[in-house]
């Protein structure tokens, strides 16, 4: 999808969902793009430009470029999103005041980038991040180089009990999720608008892990529930064949506001 069609996706949303109260909200804008395997380093060095270059503008909060994973947390991806994400958190007033500041600030596409196979989506945060309270048991102490990932899952609920989802996330099965080794924090997004292979949920959950070599996302699988962890009736509560979850390696920084 190319940026201009993309905007005009967010554009033609309407009024309805578009708050015109001058309150200022947070956001994730999700980039996702396939791109020329000869032109990757290429493509990292554009996006690490922008994400400077964006680093400026008032309510920039941070940015990190990944890679899909070749290991998941959550095997069988059925439905592919394209290789590399750009992760953006910024503060604006509505979703098209964010699709017009990306859509200034990325065009054209970086060089390599495939348009027809460019994913977007913007979802506004809900609530304060969620961080790891339990001790991690599995992970050395010390500073030892570590490698990070987000963990994006697009979230469906079961019909039955889609008035109670959002409370059951929150209070049940983020604080589970964040007992697995190298979890480190999670964060919720609503009034997900977008385009693209996976249609934008009305929710999603946006997880930090950090693992030391030698581990892989492999090894935030529980083999076993863990002494202590709740029955969080997951299969239940969420809607296993439409909600999806995708691992996306660190290979760029994050990029913060610029003072």
């Amino acid at each position: 999808m190319s940026t201009a069609l993309w905007l005009g996706a967010f554009l033609s949303f309407g009024a309805a969902g578009i708050s015109t109260a001058a309150a200022v909200d947070r956001f994730y804008v999700l980039a996702f793009d396939d791109v020329n395997p000869a032109l990757e380093a290429s493509y990292a060095r554009c996006v690490d430009w922008r994400l400077a270059e964006l680093a400026s503008r008032p309510g920039f909060v941070s940015g990190q470029r990944f890679a899909f994973n070749d290991v998941q947390m959550f095997g069988g991806v059925s439905v592919r999103l394209p290789k590399f994400l750009t992760l953006i958190e910024t503060s604006a007033e509505d979703r098209a005041t964010v699709a017009k500041e990306y859509e200034a600030h990325w065009s054209p596409a970086c060089a390599g980038t495939k348009p027809e196979a460019a994913v977007r989506y913007v979802y506004r945060l809900s609530g304060a991040p969620q961080r790891r309270e339990a001790p991690d048991t599995k992970i050395p102490a010390g500073n030892t180089p570590r490698q990070a990932y987000a963990q994006i899952v697009f979230t469906v609920p079961n019909e039955a009990v889609k008035d109670r989802f959002e409370s059951w996330y929150a209070t049940c099965h983020m604080p589970e999720i964040l007992r697995r080794t190298g979890l480190i924090s999670g964060q919720r997004g609503i009034d997900g608008i977008g385009k693209g292979p996976v249609p934008p949920t009305d929710t999603i959950g946006v997880y930090r892990i950090e693992l030391p070599k030698g581990m892989t996302i492999a090894d935030t699988r529980p083999a076993v529930r863990e002494p202590g962890a709740k029955d969080c009736q997951i299969g239940l509560m969420m809607n296993g064949d439409l909600s999806r979850g995708y691992s996306y390696r660190a290979t760029g920084p994050i990029v913060g506001p610029k003072s």
